[in-house]
């Protein structure tokens, strides 16, 4: 029985010790810079980025280790690897709008654009809904694009495009 309870004792002080973590997208709203950055922006962006996860995990250092991902264009935030506590932090801060894990999704396809037969062998042809929708003016439009990462697929570019992009 003091067998028993000392691995369960061990087990919960090791659980606390070792929080889980996992990916988790930090949605910062939309850039302050243009619709073509200069690199010296995009870099500026993903510094901020460190800057505000430091606050929460102590270090630039640390911060640079759990960001995996900037989203430098369309939208502003980052992918970073966390455990719950500092995700309830991070979303406590004013400059955060929102903070939440990244799940797994299923792909339809490999090829977004052609599927969506907005480009083939890429050219917008004449008779594409891209077209005919203006480019998306006054509509948004997203595009998820995944990367194989921690042994799965995870969201890593969101591609918005439209007039309306920066009212969500």
């Amino acid at each position: 029985m003091t067998i028993l309870f000392t691995l369960v004792l061990f087990s919960l002080i090791l659980s606390l010790t070792f929080a889980i973590q996992k990916p988790y997208v930090v949605y910062l709203g939309e850039h302050t810079h243009g619709p073509e950055p200069t690199s010296l922006e995009l870099n500026q962006v993903t510094t901020s980025h460190y800057k505000i996860l430091s606050f929460v995990v102590g270090s630039a250092e640390i911060a640079r280790d759990k960001i995996f991902y900037s989203y430098t264009h369309s939208i502003n935030g980052f992918v970073a690897v966390l455990d719950e506590e500092e995700a309830v932090q991070l979303a406590k801060r004013l400059d955060v709008i929102s903070v939440f894990p990244n799940k797994p999704r299923k792909l339809h396809t490999t090829h977004s654009w052609e599927f969506l037969r907005l480009k083939r062998d890429g050219i917008i042809p004449s008779e594409a809904i891209w077209k005919k929708a203006r480019f998306g003016k006054d509509t948004i439009i997203g595009n998820l694009d995944t990367v194989h990462c921690f042994g799965r697929h995870v969201c890593m570019n969101l591609t918005v495009i439209g007039s309306m992009a920066n009212s969500f």
